[in-house]
C-alpha cells in the first residue's frame, strides 16, 4: 500500500459526508486505503437511501471509546481527540505515506498523481496549496493547522505524533526543521494540487471553527498575498 488516507472525526459535522465522498473517490486506485477513526458510538454515514457501513474495498472503519479506560484524560479536549484518533488510525494503516485529513477538507483530483510525480526517496512531506471555502488560495508556502499533508509513515513514529503536542502545526514544524534546507525535495509544497478547507471563515460561508471573517482577517490578507488566485472548484474536486 502506498497511501493511507486517515480521517479523524466525531461524526457530527455537516461537511463530513462531502469530505468522505471525496476521499472515497480515490479508491479506484489499488494503492490507496481509507481509514476512519471516531470516538462517536453512534457514528454512521448516510448514503443515497442507505447507511454506508465502511465495507468498501480498501476502507476501514473503527470506533474508539474513551470511557472507562486510561486514555480518557487525553480525550477531554477537541485537539486531543483529533490527535488520539489520527495516531490510532496511523497504527492501523499500511501505507508508506500517511495523508492526514479532517472532516471539513477535500483533496483535489490530481493530489495523488502530483505526489506520484514529485516525491523522491528523500521526500518527507508533500503538501498541497490550501484553499478557503470560496476557492481562493490562502496558504501555499508554509504549513497551517488542519492543512492536508502526506507524511512518510516512519516520521509519524520518529517524531511521535501524540496529543501532548497540542497542534499538528507544531508536529509538522518539527519535521520541517529536521529537513535539509539545501534540499528542496525533502519538504514539498505543490502549487498545482489543492486542499479545499470548508471550515475557514468567509463572508456568507459555512459556520467557522476559527475567527470570524472581516476585511482585515488572516484569510483576507492571505488572499491578497497569493494574488487573489481562485481555483475552479467544480473542475478540480469530487465530492
Amino acid at each position: 500500500m502506498k497511501y493511507s488516507i486517515l480521517l479523524s472525526t466525531i461524526g457530527k459535522r455537516g461537511t463530513l459526508q462531502k469530505s468522505v465522498s471525496n476521499f472515497q473517490s480515490f479508491l479506484t486506485r489499488n494503492d490507496i486505503e481509507f481509514i476512519i477513526a471516531t470516538t462517536n458510538p453512534d457514528f454512521k454515514l448516510k448514503g443515497p437511501g442507505k447507511v454506508i457501513r465502511m465495507k468498501k474495498p480498501n476502507t476501514a472503519y473503527f470506533m474508539l471509546r474513551a470511557a472507562k479506560n486510561k486514555r480518557s484524560i487525553l480525550l477531554k479536549q477537541a485537539t486531543d481527540r483529533m490527535f488520539f484518533m489520527w495516531r490510532k488510525a496511523a497504527d492501523t494503516a499500511k501505507g508508506e505515506w500517511m495523508v492526514f485529513v479532517a472532516d471539513d477538507t477535500l483533496l483535489s483530483k490530481n493530489f495523488f498523481d502530483r505526489a506520484d510525480q514529485m516525491v523522491r526517496s528523500e521526500t518527507r512531506v508533500f503538501q498541497p496549496s490550501l484553499l478557503d471555502p470560496q476557492g481562493y488560495i490562502v496558504c501555499g508556502e508554509y504549513f497551517r493547522s488542519y492543512t492536508v499533508s502526506a507524511v512518510r509513515r516512519r516520521l509519524v513514529y520518529e517524531f511521535n505524533l501524540t496529543p501532548d503536542l497540542h497542534g499538528l502545526t507544531r508536529w509538522l514544524d518539527a519535521i520541517r526543521q529536521a529537513c535539509d534546507p539545501s534540499n528542496p525535495h525533502e519538504y514539498i509544497f505543490d502549487s498545482e494540487s489543492f486542499c479545499w478547507h470548508l471550515g475557514y471563515p468567509i463572508e456568507g460561508g459555512v459556520p467557522p471553527v476559527i475567527a470570524q471573517w472581516d476585511s482585515t482577517s488572516w484569510i483576507a490578507s492571505q488572499r491578497v498575498r497569493f494574488g487573489n488566485r481562485r481555483i475552479d472548484l467544480n473542475e478540480n474536486f469530487v465530492g
